[in-house]
């Protein structure tokens, strides 16, 4: 692993704490960072979220939460091409 910054090394750290945290991923555009977070309900979330903004000054931070999955999945297997097909929900 290459240089990093205090700033991310910070984040990473306050990450590492949080048991409930169970996939992180560094991505492009415009947010830095997708955690995957399991926790018990709502409050357990807010719990998590205060935490976190307490430990490390974030610029920007949105969550969305999961109603129901409906399927997973570990990907295709390694050497076969992912492919991702447009679905349209809604006729027009």
């Amino acid at each position: 692993m290459g240089h990093i910054g205090a700033r991310q090394s910070a984040f990473l750290s306050a990450v590492d704490r949080e048991p409930a945290v169970i996939e992180v991923l560094r991505l492009g555009g415009s947010a830095d960072y997708l955690l995957r977070v399991q926790v018990a309900g709502m409050a357990a979330c807010d719990a998590r979220y205060l935490r976190l903004t307490a430990a490390v000054a974030l610029r920007f931070l949105s969550s969305k939460f999961v109603m129901e999955r409906l399927r997973h999945g570990t990907g295709p297997p390694i050497g076969e091409p992912l492919v991702v097909a447009p679905v349209k929900t809604k006729a027009g």
